[in-house]
């Protein structure tokens, strides 16, 4: 419980160890110009636990999560190369997938690239995978589902525009468009059912666990069930909110842009109602904020970076606040992993805590808003 990390990954800087439970201590840091969040790789056998990150130089980055040593820095692409960004990744069967340029690549982070699909426009955001396909959205509008082998699986072209990261699960891929949501079938890309918004806004960062998509529309969160896209509940926030996570029963979302300060929320899953809120706001107006990470071992914690450049901790069940920790200058936002790794030196955990801890702690005027109804 108490050796285990955060990776707190910053736009063209790298990332930082930081530990879970005080966030001001941090063990390793390593430089080099990161462009995406962190993927980590649960390790087989004795093997370290690996991580990939994308780079502005358009490489492919592979560390030990537990000495942030550069294992390798492979190029996603060749033949011709591509002098691009990285946008996005995703592991499966030791197989990165990457958003680079123009292109979905595939590539081994020992030996190099494997192919690459050009997507006829930029390729933006992370790839997803399901059902045995690999999926990626471009600005072309369309979803381009590719199989293992680097061949076309299909192209989905329902909409006039596609959002460029969907998700996935369970044979299904599900995508905005504009302000309707689709579920696709992952063995041909034919339309299961549609949703649309309520009130005719836009769709934007969704998540989602067994029975429901949480998807976020202008300033309300609906859960969609996923069977056949009715709607479960709508709720509405202070601000635009940005992408969630959901766990032990709750969806755990900031809000960013807008004219209020970005806060970060906890709603009950089953009806939306709001659980807790944080006791200060994690970003500044106009700001925006990462998707936030719980931690599924024993730290109780959730995770998030504002638009404050703090990377902040909270009780999943409460909102209690634990600590903030410097992540950049919060203008390019890194979401946090969490790697079950030792820190260097476990003593280095019973440091003082900061003063923003102390005022927390001992403030009895801040208090966690709880159970309040949405505003709908």
């Amino acid at each position: 419980m108490f050796n285990s990390a955060v990776l707190i990954t910053t736009y063209n800087s790298g990332v930082s160890r930081r530990s879970g439970i005080a966030g001001n201590v941090w063990d390793k840091t390593q430089s080099f110009p990161a462009s995406t969040p962190a993927v980590v790789v649960p390790p087989a056998g004795a093997d370290p636990e690996l991580m990939h990150v994308g780079g502005i130089d358009g490489k492919i980055y592979t560390f030990d999560s537990g000495t942030l040593g550069i294992a390798t820095s492979i190029v996603s692409a060749s033949n011709p190369p591509i002098a691009a960004i990285v946008r996005g990744i995703y592991c499966a069967n030791q197989t990165v997938y990457a958003t680079v340029g123009n292109s979905l690549c595939a590539v081994d982070p020992q030996s190099g690239p494997l192919w690459r699909h050009d997507m006829n426009g930029l390729a933006w955001g992370r790839p997803v995978s399901t059902g045995g396909v690999v999926v990626a959205g471009s600005w072309d509008g369309q979803l381009h589902a590719m199989n293992p082998d680097g061949t076309v699986a299909w192209i989905a072209d329902q909409a006039s525009f596609f959002s460029a990261e969907p998700m996935a699960a369970d044979g299904v891929v599900y995508a905005q468009a504009w302000d309707v949501l689709y579920a696709l079938d992952a063995t041909d890309g034919n339309t299961i059912w549609t949703a649309s918004s309520v009130e005719g806004d836009t769709y934007r960062g969704m998540t989602l666990d067994s029975d429901h998509i949480y998807i976020s529309s202008d300033i309300h969160i609906d859960a969609i069930n996923r069977s056949d896209g009715s709607r479960q509940w709508h709720t509405k926030l202070v601000a635009f909110p940005g992408d969630q996570a959901v766990a032990f029963g709750k969806v755990f979302v900031g809000t960013q842009y807008g004219n209020s300060p970005g806060e970060f929320y906890a709603m009950n899953a089953t009806d939306g109602l709001i659980a807790w809120q944080a006791p200060f706001p994690i970003g500044l107006v106009g700001h925006a904020c990462s998707r936030p990470y719980v931690a599924q071992a024993d730290v109780p914690y959730v995770f998030v970076v504002g638009g404050t450049g703090l990377a902040s901790a909270f009780a999943w069940n409460d909102g209690w606040y634990a600590w903030s920790a410097p992540a950049g200058d919060g203008s390019d936002l890194m979401d946090p992993v969490w790697v079950d790794e030792p820190v260097q030196d476990p003593n280095q955990l019973w440091l003082a805590p900061t003063e923003a801890m102390r005022r927390m702690r001992h403030n009895p005027d801040i208090r966690r808003r709880i159970g309040k109804t949405p505003n709908v």
